[in-house]
């Protein structure tokens, strides 16, 4: 009895799926469960539209970056732009955690899910930024210079 190691007393085992695969899997927790075409084409969705919210959480934060030049630093509004950005990089982090757990359930579709999820919004943003008066440095002290809210 001396001889066995912890794990063997315990009879515990662990393996670990490390080749794609199109199986069922658990994703996150035990209660989700991937075992029918259904589950597997909603958390397909559901992690296509997190890669998305990934990319559009990632643009706010750049938004949110090129106010936090302009206004001046003394502003209230510079508290509230800093604490927001703070807030969107915490949500950042934790989203790009997740979406690199769901990688590594080594399944195909999750993987094909983020990843295009990522391109896509990563595309979606970029032209939705070119056609945004910020894009524009002129434009963009046209509408500081009319904000009521924004002291010079």
């Amino acid at each position: 009895m001396e001889d066995m190691s912890l794990c063997e007393s315990m009879n515990m085992s662990m393996t670990m799926q490390m080749t794609f695969h199109n199986n069922d899997f658990k994703l996150y927790f035990d209660s989700w469960n991937v075992d029918n075409d259904f589950r597997y084409v909603i958390t397909i969705a559901a992690l296509f539209l997190a890669a998305i919210g990934l990319e559009l959480v990632h643009f706010l934060a750049k938004l949110t970056a090129v106010y936090l030049k302009k206004v001046p630093k003394s502003d209230y509004i510079t508290i509230l732009l800093n604490l927001g950005n703070l807030c969107l990089f915490f949500l950042w982090v934790t989203l790009s955690y997740l979406l690199m757990l769901a990688i590594m359930t080594y399944s195909i579709g999750v993987f094909w899910a983020i990843t295009t999820g990522l391109t896509c919004g990563h595309i979606l943003f970029r032209i939705i930024k070119s056609a945004s008066p910020i894009a524009n440095e002129s434009l963009y002290e046209e509408l500081l210079v009319k904000n009521p809210c924004i002291k010079n």
